[in-house]
C-alpha cells in the first residue's frame, strides 16, 4: 500500500533554488528566537529552582521570565514564514504527517495558549506568587519541551514516508508518535542542547548589556552564560555523534563523503564550534568581554545557519527514495516574484531588524 500522496499539480511560482534559500533566510530567524526561547525556559527554570541558595539564580530567572512572553511571541510569529515555505517544497508531505499524529498535533495550540499564560502570570505576577512560582515555572518548562517534541516528532516523521503504513495501523482513531525512528531522540536532545548552548549566549548578552548598574551580577552571568554555552555545546558533540550513527546508512554516509557540500558542512560546523567556544571561554575571562561575546554570537549564528544547511541535505537525502524537489513543476511567475522579493529585501526585512532592535533594548530595561 502506498500512502505518500503525490506533489501539488500547480507549479511553482520561481525555481525550487529560490524557495529553498528563502526557507533558510526566514529559518534561521525562527531557530533564534525559538532556542531562545527553549534554552531560556530551561535555564530560567532551574535559576527559580536554586534561587533559594543562589541570589543571582534568582535574579536571572526573573530576568528570563519577565522576557519570556516577548520570545514566545517571536518564536510562533518567525515560525509563520518558514512553516509556509516548507509546504510549497513539502506540504504533501506535512500534510501527511500531521495527519498521522493526528490529535497530538492538534494539542500544540492549547499547550502553547498554557504556556503562554504561565509566562504572563510569571511576567506581571512574579512578587505576588512568591510560593507559587516554582511549580509554575517548571509547568511552563514542560509544556514549552512538549511543544517542542511535537515538532521534532512531527519533522522527523516527513523524512520516513516508508513507515507511515504501520503508523497509521497502531492507531488510526487518535495517532501515533514516531518512536520507531532510532534518530528521534538524539535529534530531540540536539535541539534542546542547541537550545540551552544559545540561551547562554542571550544570558551572556543580557549581562554585557545590562543596564541595571549591578556589576557585579553582570559579571556573574557573563560567566553562567559562557558555562551553559560550553557545557550544552560540549555535551551536543556528543549527542550530535549520537544522531549522526542513528541515522539510515544512506543518509548517515551523505556526511562522511557521499556529497560534498553537506560533508563540508560538518566539518565547518565542527570548525564554527570550536571557535565559539574559545570566544565565550576568553569573554569568561577577559576584563572587557564584549568583543569577545560578539565574535562568538557570530560564529554560534554562522554555525546555526550551517546546521540548517546540514538540515536540509538530511532531509533530501532521507526523502531521496520517495520524492525529490525536482519532481515539482515550475512555472515563474516574474512579475509576481519581483514584488514580492523587491518588498522582502527592502520592506520586510528592515522591518523586521528594526523590531529586533526594538525588543533587545527593551529586554535589556525590563529585565534590569
Amino acid at each position: 500500500m502506498n500512502m505518500i500522496p503525490t506533489p501539488n499539480i500547480l507549479p511553482l511560482p520561481g525555481p525550487v533554488w529560490l524557495f529553498e534559500l528563502l526557507l533558510m533566510v526566514v529559518f534561521l530567524l525562527h531557530v533564534l528566537f525559538m532556542n531562545m526561547l527553549f534554552g531560556g525556559v530551561i535555564l530560567g527554570a532551574i535559576g527559580g529552582m536554586r534561587g533559594n541558595k543562589s541570589p543571582n539564580q534568582l535574579l536571572l530567572s526573573r530576568k528570563v521570565f519577565k522576557f519570556l512572553p516577548v520570545v514566545i511571541a517571536f518564536t510562533v510569529t518567525m515560525g509563520v514564514a518558514p512553516l509556509l515555505f516548507v509546504q510549497i517544497l513539502y506540504g504533501h508531505l506535512l500534510y501527511s504527517s500531521s495527519i498521522l499524529m493526528a490529535t497530538m498535533w492538534f494539542a500544540v495550540v492549547p499547550i502553547l495558549i498554557l504556556a503562554y499564560y504561565g509566562a504572563y502570570a510569571l511576567r506581571f505576577g512574579w512578587d505576588k506568587l512568591e510560593a507559587r512560582r516554582k511549580p509554575i515555572m517548571v509547568t511552563v518548562a514542560v509544556l514549552i519541551a512538549t511543544i517542542a517534541f511535537m515538532f521534532v516528532n512531527n519533522f522527523s516523521l516527513v523524512n520516513r514516508p516508508d513507515t507511515w503504513v504501520s503508523h497509521y495501523f497502531q492507531n488510526p482513531s487518535i495517532g501515533s508518535l514516531n518512536f520507531g525512528d532510532a534518530s528521534l531522540w538524539p535529534r530531540y536532545l540536539h535541539m534542546l542542547a542547541g537550545a540551552v548552548a544559545v540561551a547562554g549566549v542571550w544570558i551572556m548578552l543580557i549581562g554585557v548589556r545590562g543596564k541595571s548598574g549591578d556589576a557585579e551580577w553582570s559579571r556573574w552571568a557573563i560567566i553562567y552564560g559562557g558555562k551553559m554555552f560550553a557545557h550544552a555545546t560540549m555535551g551536543n558533540i556528543l549527542i550530535g555523534l549520537w544522531f549522526l550513527m542513528a541515522l539510515p546508512k544512506p543518509v548517515m554516509m551523505t556526511f562522511m563523503g557521499g556529497n560534498h557540500i553537506a560533508s563540508a558542512a560538518l566539518m565547518l560546523g565542527l570548525a564554527l564550534t570550536v571557535i565559539a567556544l574559545v570566544c565565550m571561554r576568553k569573554a569568561r575571562n577577559a576584563e572587557q568581554p564584549k568583543t569577545w561575546i560578539y565574535r562568538g554570537l557570530f560564529s554560534t549564528i554562522s554555525l546555526v545557519l550551517v546546521m540548517l544547511v546540514m538540515r536540509l541535505y538530511l532531509r533530501k537525502a532521507a526523502l531521496a527514495p520517495h520524492f525529490q524537489l525536482s519532481d515539482l513543476q515550475v512555472a515563474t511567475q516574474w512579475d509576481a516574484l519581483l514584488w514580492f522579493l523587491g518588498l522582502f529585501v527592502f520592506v520586510l526585512i528592515p522591518s523586521m531588524v528594526w523590531l529586533i532592535r526594538v525588543a533587545m533594548r527593551a529586554s535589556t530595561t525590563s529585565t534590569s
